[in-house]
């Protein structure tokens, strides 16, 4: 029961964090990102094998995992009409050490809200370092799996 209630907790955080975070990203103050200095860039690929299929993916860079407020940053990369793998270039406007993480929104209807049960996603491992985001050009490839293949370690 404990297990269960450290996950909701941490899943009701995460969805609330994207919730309060709807647009084209967002930061810690909730000022949105539109007018800010662009820093740099965050590139890769992201590929996912399974069946289940959305419009776009969020990525996501985080201060703490699992998340207890909303993200510094998260962006949305649309998914090209040929899917995956896909090759993916975005903004960064905030430089410095970060968890990242990135979904595939199935549910159209719930925004940019990850759900933990449903949408396939890459998250940070147990025991897994921040990544160093530089101002410039940074790489990070993401593999999405379903989300009952998803190893919630803190809930052990």
């Amino acid at each position: 029961m404990r297990g269960e209630t450290t996950l909701a907790f941490a899943l009701t955080t995460l969805l609330l964090a994207l919730a309060v975070a709807c647009g084209s990203g967002v930061n810690s103050d909730d000022e949105p990102i539109e007018g800010l200095d662009i820093v740099g860039t965050l590139s890769g690929v992201i590929d996912y094998e399974g069946d289940l299929a959305g419009d776009h993916i969020v990525v996501g860079l985080m201060d703490e995992w699992p998340m207890t407020g909303p993200p510094k940053e998260f962006i949305e990369v649309e998914i090209p009409a040929d899917g995956f793998p896909i090759a993916y270039s975005v903004e960064i406007h905030y430089p410095g050490d970060y968890f990242l993480a990135a979904y595939l929104d199935v549910d159209p209807m719930d925004g940019v809200m990850m759900n933990a049960e449903l949408d396939p996603m890459d998250v940070p491992d147990e025991g897994e370092e921040k990544t160093e985001i530089v101002e410039g050009q940074n790489q990070r490839d993401f593999l999405l799996v379903d989300a009952d293949e998803v190893d919630w370690w803190w809930e052990e």
